[in-house]
């Protein structure tokens, strides 16, 4: 131990005498101890002397020494090709600038990336977006795109002609990808383009990957490191994300630099202070890495980076909370808080001291309320991976702040929203479904529904004894559906949705759902006038997989012209899986291109239902029609929904540049979509993480996108 610890001080001797050292070196409180060894980095990477994983006996938990940045940061790599022409240096330009405005026709979505992906606007208190962030994992769309049809009576029909296609020709083949979609991404990012092309080219090869981009990984890296001196602020920040979502291990110390705004980081965006903006980017990026590569070493230096600007003296809020955020997708290790020989492991040494040192954060009041709610579900994501105790010491945190009179009412929300993440059935958590019932009892508006939620989570998973496993259960579900039928009418909404998360939990467990919630659902279905609320009974049903509510749901879609319920009744009867309501889809479908929230849903609803004529549909419509507009929201479609028979036709839409700009950004959005090996988007663990009820712009968006707000 002691030639270790030698050795690592010899390291921070070196580091503190390079030239190269950070501008905010008083920003954050200094390590007393040597950093850990870097991370192995590939040839050609850079190489860096950071913050260490140690604190002294008494020492603070994780400040990071010289701001949090990495001392020496070095390149990452002999320098990129010259930045783009199209964005320029002529400074930074607000998000979103686009080229030339399509025709006249159907609007597009208002955002290719908001986290409705419709232009519906999401309002912060409603039930629709919590489903929006959270819905992911139970839609499994990518499972559904790739499942190759079974074999029945009707295939013909469903298909539009005799041929099924198989998994093959959905999935689209690494010779493919690396033959005509990297090119053509690459071709835009280096070339003179519209900023909204090169963002969306930018992270579509981010989500590609390193690893499938083949051996042209190395290009896509340096164009992506050559973006952050654009001068454009919207390509510089999906650069700072790109880079670190691409999963090249040498771009560490680049993030680092630009999170921290060191002099190295200040070269890397053309001179001057990196923003605020940028720096968040850089930070999500950094985690990203981690999370992608699942490099041990890369994992305790992205969260030691990360835990610094959380703990400097002088940072933004905006940049604290992304960093609190990011946080909680980093895999650390799940080994307990070692103390030896009086030196205690810092948070980004583990799992258990990440959550330890988030507990601290819960309850420091030198951090504003606003950045403080953002730790609650942060830890209770990394407590999720870790071992029982490091579960029950966070699941016991969190129910202490609801237990307290002043808690700050964004934090309770936070640990409102960390405990549904936690907890489980079993008389062992009784303390905390009776904590959640108490806050959707004596809570606030906002606070009463995020607990009706949390309720559904929690009791849709099993406790740890096999004979009580479901101790708990039926009680909660039977004050669910009280709220549903009985409760405030604002609250019905948010109990429906409750009672469908329960259900589909349940249903992954094995256990057989109870008749009197089926029919209490389809009552208020049955009966329900207002749009909104149908769709929240709708999204419950489907997610309980109700088939036997076919017909009424089918009903209900004659019934609204409100196209936000149509939309959400479409995705209910995907969420059957069931072909026979492909004919209901399809019908809606044909006229739906006017309304992208419809749209959207629709054509989830329509995938799975294992309808696989409609990609090819979905191509024709491109191909044949006149219209730019409907061009442009056909390609945002297969950036949804499409698979390998998509590519070919959308690598040609990208390359001619005769079409207006949103058409090939959408072109290049669905390339990153097909092409992800990932089976759920990039951001599923952050949406679980957010706390999306406070304000924060770089996270879930405001006056421009936030990190949420990208697909």
């Amino acid at each position: 131990m002691m030639r270790y610890l030698l050795l690592l001080t010899l390291v921070t001797a070196s580091a503190a005498s390079s030239s190269t050292t950070p501008l905010e070196s008083s920003t954050a409180t200094p390590h007393t101890n040597p950093p850990p060894p870097p991370p192995r980095l590939p040839s050609g990477g850079g190489t860096y002397s950071g913050p260490g994983d140690t604190v002294g006996p008494g020492g603070g938990g994780g400040g990071g020494g010289n701001g949090g940045g990495p001392s020496t940061p070095g390149p990452a790599g002999p320098a990129g090709p010259a930045g783009p022409g199209g964005p320029g240096k002529a400074g930074p330009s607000t998000p979103g600038a686009a080229g030339p405005a399509a025709p006249n026709g159907p609007s597009a979505p208002a955002s290719s990336s908001s986290p409705v992906g419709s232009g519906v606007a999401l309002d912060p208190a409603a039930w629709y977006t919590w489903w929006e962030l959270h819905k992911d994992p139970y839609l499994k769309l990518k499972e559904a795109i790739y499942k190759a049809p079974s074999s029945t009576g009707s295939d013909d029909f469903f298909l539009g002609h005799g041929e099924q296609p198989t998994e093959e020709d959905l999935r689209p083949p690494q010779s493919v990808i690396e033959a005509e979609v990297v090119p053509a991404l690459l071709a835009v990012m280096t070339k003179d383009e519209m900023p909204n092309v090169i963002s969306s080219a930018t992270m579509a090869l981010a989500k590609i990957g390193a690893d499938s981009c083949g051996e042209r990984a190395r290009d896509v890296q340096l164009a992506m490191r050559a973006l952050l001196d654009s001068g454009n602020q919207e390509v510089v920040e999906a650069a700072a994300l790109a880079l670190g979502l691409f999963g090249s291990p040498s771009v560490a110390p680049d993030l680092a630099s630009l999170l921290a705004d060191t002099r190295a980081g200040r070269e890397l965006v053309g001179g001057g202070k990196v923003s605020t903006r940028t720096r968040a980017f850089a930070g999500h990026g950094l985690a990203q890495l981690a999370r992608r590569t699942k490099n041990t070493e890369i994992s305790r230096f992205a969260a030691h980076q990360l835990v610094a600007i959380v703990d400097a003296k002088r940072c933004t809020d905006e940049v604290r909370l992304a960093a609190l955020n990011a946080l909680a997708v980093i895999p650390l290790a799940s080994s307990e808080l070692v103390e030896a020989s009086g030196v205690r492991l810092s948070p980004s040494s583990s799992r258990a001291a990440l959550v330890e040192w988030l507990g601290v954060k819960c309850k420091q009041t030198q951090l504003s309320d606003r950045v403080r709610a953002h730790a609650p579900r942060t830890m209770a994501l990394q407590a999720m991976d870790g071992e029982l105790a490091l579960r029950e010491d966070a699941t016991k945190l969190l129910v202490e702040l609801l237990a307290r009179g002043r808690t700050d009412r964004q934090l309770r929300y936070g640990a409102v929203m960390g405990l549904g993440l936690l907890g489980r059935n079993g008389p062992e958590h009784t303390y905390v479904r009776t904590m959640l019932m108490r806050s959707a009892r004596d809570g606030d508006a906002t606070e009463r529904h995020l607990a009706l939620m949390s309720l559904g989570q929690v009791t849709g998973r099993p406790g740890l004894d096999v004979k009580s496993a479901w101790v708990g259960a039926d009680e909660v579900e039977k004050y669910l559906r009280v709220q549903l039928v009985r409760g405030k009418s604002r609250a019905k909404p948010w109990a429906a949705l409750a009672l469908g998360v329960q259900g589909a939990e349940q249903l992954s467990r094995g256990r057989r759902l109870k008749p009197e919630t089926r029919d209490a659902l389809r009552m208020m279905s049955e009966d329900c006038k207002s749009p909104a609320d149908a769709g929240a009974y709708a999204v419950a049903i489907g997610l309980r997989t109700d088939v036997g509510a076919s017909e009424l749901l089918q009903e209900k879609l004659a019934y609204f012209s409100d196209q936000q319920a149509r939309g959400d009744l479409c995705l209910s009867l995907g969420l059957m899986r069931e072909q026979k309501n492909v004919p209901a889809l399809q019908e809606v479908f044909a006229n739906a291109v006017y309304e992208p929230h419809l749209l959207s849903r629709v054509i989830t609803g329509l995938t799975l239902s294992q309808d696989k004529a409609l990609v090819p549909t979905i191509l024709k419509e491109i191909e044949t029609t006149e219209s730019s507009a409907v061009r442009v929201v056909y390609a945002w479609a297969l950036g949804i929904v499409g698979d390998a028979r998509a590519v070919t036709p959308l690598a040609e839409l990208l390359k001619d540049t005769d079409h207006v700009t949103t058409l090939r950004s959408k072109s290049a959005d669905c390339l990153g979509f097909v092409c992800d090996p990932e089976r759920v988007p990039w951001n599923t663990s952050l949406k679980r993480a957010a706390n999306y009820l406070t304000r924060a712009e770089t996270v879930t968006g405001g006056s421009s996108f936030g990190v949420l707000d990208l697909r």
